[in-house]
This record gives C-alpha cells, sequence and structure tokens, in this order.
C-alpha cells in the first residue's frame, strides 16, 4: 500500500489527475477503465491487464517509483489497439 500512496503523490506533483481507488470498496479496477473508455483519464495503473475486460482503452502495468523495483523493469504502456483476437 506504501508503493500506491507515494505513485499518487508523484503523480500530484506532476500535475496529474489522480483517482486512487486504492481503499475504496467495490470494483474500483471496473470504475477505472469505464473513465478511461469515456476518455476523462488517460489510462488505467494496474498490476494486471484486467482493466481491459472491463472496457480500458490503455493500461499502464508495473508502474512504480519504489527502490523494490528491480533493476531494467519499466512501466509498460499497453493500448487496446495493439490486442488482437486469436
Amino acid at each position: 500500500m506504501r508503493n500506491v500512496r507515494e505513485s499518487v503523490i508523484f503523480l500530484r506533483q506532476l500535475g496529474c489527475f489522480v483517482v486512487d481507488l486504492s481503499k475504496g470498496n467495490g470494483e474500483a479496477e471496473a470504475l477505472c477503465a469505464q473513465l478511461n473508455a469515456q476518455g476523462i483519464v488517460d489510462g488505467v495503473v494496474t498490476p494486471d491487464c484486467d482493466s481491459f475486460l472491463f472496457g480500458a482503452l490503455r493500461v499502464y502495468k508495473d508502474f512504480s517509483i519504489g527502490k523494490e523495483k528491480s533493476a531494467g523493469q519499466s512501466t509498460v504502456c499497453y493500448s487496446s489497439d495493439d490486442i488482437r483476437l486469436v
């Protein structure tokens, strides 16, 4: 939870509007995906890509600003435009 709090502070200091639903009840990822699908937010920051199942268009995975981030690992941006059904 510490990493979420630090990430929210970091993004707000950069001037980003952040909706922190980490302490909320219910399915926060579904709400974030809906906000993204409607163009209200740029993307969903999440440790997985389940947000696409809820309609997200852009997902930022492995976002971290903490020291626990392993060397060479970086945030990856996935776009629904790049997903192909097999």
